[in-house]
């Protein structure tokens, strides 16, 4: 009997294939030495990994080549086996050709495969965003020079005697603004609102420092009022800045100023005052009684308003919600900033006059013939920081034409 070597089923011993599975039977074993070889080739359980692995002439070992060419001979052995069981091919010789042919592929295809790499790919290039420009130094060259010049200047300046100023050319309105002051009668109540901070007080204190000493030559009385916080503070400095250039008996004679404080709310604060400024100021009766006012007089009762201002916005509230109200003259010393932008509410006669920056109080001074007033004393400073700074707008105007012509002219 004859043991099937596939499945195990008895069969007579002179039969060729099997009866249960159709296996040849009496077949030999491929002999021991085969199996050994098998065995001694099988190449170890690869690792897996999660990445690409990319091999090229230049990265690939003798090992690599080893384990492609023992894959492809284990799978050549097996094919061998197969066929070598219907004894047209030795096992053993089919092996070794399968063998060799698997590895002289391998290599080739590995060759191919390194020239191809060889060729260095072509580069990627990266279009990275612009950098933002740096900002520009608030120290530029240019602009220290100009600093220091100008500061030279006002050194320069304050050891320079100071010229004469009775020539001195004037707006007409500076001089409307002198004339309302002028015709008022002795004892007038004139009101002052001080609508600046104290950031722009020392070109605010240049203007209201001839109009207190005009007033204080009038004998009038003075009530303060403000729209800022600020605005009584600012007040009581431009009073002493004024009385540096007052003789001690002008200083007892006049009035002693009467202030109304600051008065939060801005349009709806004017509007109050212009209807009855004894009820929503915190004056006591004694202050209103000063000015000769009673509880329900309105704005009427007093000869002139003057603001000095540094806001566009503080102005337009006076003029909408007090000129337009009564008919007591209403004039503006204004900064030089917003003094441009003031102009149109003079020419409509909203503003009765309009006096603005350093060169209408130098004209005030002028006019009231104080020639040691503060206006003029600066005048030789001020006089060269202007030199200063139009020698610099006129090098800012040609130098880069200049620079720009030498450019073409090289190109």
């Amino acid at each position: 009997m004859i043991d099937c070597r596939n499945c195990g089923k008895a069969n007579a011993d002179d039969t060729v294939n099997c009866a249960q599975c159709g296996e040849p039977l009496g077949v030999a074993l491929p002999p021991p030495r085969l199996l050994a070889q098998i065995q001694g080739l099988i190449p170890p359980e690869p690792i897996i990994s999660t990445g690409r692995r990319s091999v090229t002439v230049e990265s690939a070992t003798r090992l690599d080549i080893d384990d492609v060419a023992v894959g492809a001979a284990v799978t050549a052995a097996a094919i061998a086996t197969r066929v070598g069981d219907t004894e047209e091919i030795e096992p053993v010789s089919a092996v070794d050709d399968l063998t060799a042919v698997a590895v002289g592929a391998t290599i080739t295809a590995m060759g191919e495969s390194g020239a191809a790499q060889k060729a260095p790919p072509p580069p990627r290039f990266v279009t990275l965003p612009d950098p933002e420009p740096a900002p520009p130094s608030p120290w530029s060259p240019a602009l220290v020079i100009i600093a220091a010049a100008m500061i030279l200047a006002i050194l320069i300046g304050q050891f320079l005697p100071a010229p004469s100023v009775a020539n001195t050319p004037h707006r007409p309105d500076v001089e409307l603004a002198y004339s309302f002051i002028e015709i008022l009668p002795r004892n007038a109540n004139v009101l002052l609102a001080w609508d600046y901070e104290p950031t722009v007080q020392g070109e605010m204190q240049l203007l209201a420092q001839p109009i207190l000493n005009h007033l204080t030559q009038k004998q009038a009385r003075i009530a303060n009022v403000s729209l800022r916080p600020t605005g009584p503070a600012v007040a009581a400095d431009a009073y002493v800045f004024t009385d540096r250039f007052l003789p001690l008996s002008a200083q007892v004679a006049r009035p002693a100023p009467v202030s109304l404080g600051f008065l939060p709310g801005d349009a709806a604060a004017l509007q109050a005052l212009a209807l009855a400024p004894a009820s929503i100021s915190n004056l006591p009766e004694s202050g209103m009684r000063a000015l000769g006012l009673q509880d329900d007089d309105s704005l009427s009762g007093f000869q002139l308003i003057i603001e000095f201002s540094a806001e566009t916005a503080a102005t337009q509230e006076w003029v909408e919600q007090i000129t337009t109200r009564q008919d007591t003259p209403f004039l503006v010393a204004a900064s030089g900033a917003i003094g441009p932008a003031l102009r149109p509410y003079q020419q409509t006669g909203q503003i009765a006059a309009l006096i603005e920056g350093y060169t209408d109080a130098l004209a005030y001074e002028v006019l009231l013939g104080q020639d040691d007033g503060p206006a003029a004393a600066i005048q030789p400073s001020w006089t060269l920081a202007l030199l200063v700074v139009l020698a610099a707008t006129l090098l800012g105007i040609v130098l880069p034409e200049r620079l720009r012509r030498s450019e073409d002219d090289d190109e």
